[in-house]
């Protein structure tokens, strides 16, 4: 970008500069005290119960056409109680199965979350600091070079 246009990148880097000054200037000892962990716990709670109220229905109907299939296995196929139960049980499945899907589909919003917000858990101001310190060098370092190269 020097070589293109030195007084654009010379504008950028003073931009830069003035910001990280700004946010140098500030008092950031109150966002020591964040504790981003629980923030990012709290924030995945309503997805994680959501999706344990889904389990919870999906392994109770699990139960039941489970228990159904194994009532089955034990009837005679020409029996009236096994012509109700097969229709029940087919209904119950159907039930289990949608419960399930809808179960799974919970969890994977849950977990995508969780990969999206993961960032706020390992979030430490410190490092916040460090990354403005880094930058404000590095735009310095470039509006020297610039003015050492140009004589501005």
């Amino acid at each position: 970008m020097f070589h293109d246009d030195a007084r654009l990148l010379m504008d950028i880097s003073s931009s830069l500069l003035s910001e990280a000054d700004t946010f140098l200037s500030l008092d950031i000892a109150g966002l020591q005290t964040v504790d981003f962990e629980e923030i990012f716990k709290e924030h995945l709670k309503p997805f994680e119960t959501k999706y344990d109220a889904a389990r919870d229905i999906a392994t109770g109907l699990w139960r039941e056409y489970s228990a159904m299939s194994n009532r089955l296995d034990f009837l005679p196929l020409d029996s009236d109680e096994y012509m109700s139960l097969d229709k029940d049980y087919d209904r119950k499945k159907q039930e289990y199965d949608e419960a399930h899907a809808r179960m799974n589909h919970l969890y994977n919003e849950w977990q995508q979350e969780r990969e999206l917000t993961f960032c706020v858990y390992c979030f430490k101001p410190i490092f916040l600091a460090v990354l403005v310190e880094r930058l404000k060098g590095i735009s310095e370092s470039i509006i020297s070079d610039i003015r050492r190269k140009n004589n501005i």
